[in-house]
């Protein structure tokens, strides 16, 4: 049942690092720039360090997973390059 709590967690900060992302433009949800990072300071409350550590890598990996394909799909867009991307 932990294991199954442990994943469950991991995967809100996840959502919750994907949903900070539509804090920035284009997207300009301002109030996502608050609640992301809350939810995230919510999981930590019941947490022991290693765990904490493991929910702020998924926060991370969902924020900059997302933001930094966003950039490199615009980057590519538009200098031309579409041709030469898989």
């Amino acid at each position: 049942m932990s294991a199954l709590i442990t994943i469950l967690k991991l995967t809100v900060a996840f959502c919750a690092g994907v949903a900070t992302v539509f804090a920035f433009a284009p997207f300009d949800y301002y109030h996502l720039a608050v609640l992301g990072p809350a939810v995230l300071l919510l999981l930590f409350l019941d947490s022991d360090p290693r765990l904490a550590f493991r929910l702020g890598w998924a926060f991370g990996l969902g924020l900059l997973g997302v933001a930094c394909s966003g950039c490199i799909s615009v980057l590519i867009s538009s200098a031309g390059l579409e041709l030469f991307w898989p």
